[in-house]
């Protein structure tokens, strides 16, 4: 899923980017592909990248949980089989 990309405003910050040429080149193909300008790319790109990393970290936090919970289970079953019986 890609996220929406909204042209960047002249009123947004700018700052200067050294591309080594081959990935300069990569890019302005591939904005050219997505018929969008090489900073909407970027942008485009970037906003992506995050969004993934935040949904790695999401699972990541889910997992734990889950870890823990199998954990909790896995020690009331071993009480319940510890348990004397009568």
């Amino acid at each position: 899923m890609h996220a929406v990309v909204m042209a960047p405003k002249q009123t947004d910050p700018q700052f200067k980017l050294r591309l080594p040429p081959d990935l300069k080149q990569a890019l302005e193909e591939a904005a050219m592909v997505n018929n969008r300008s090489v900073s909407a790319e970027i942008i485009a790109r970037l906003q992506d990248s995050l969004i993934a990393v935040g949904k790695e970290f999401w699972l990541d936090r889910r997992i734990a949980a889950i870890d823990r919970q199998l954990e909790e289970q896995r020690a009331q079953i071993n009480d319940l089989l510890n348990r004397p019986r009568d």
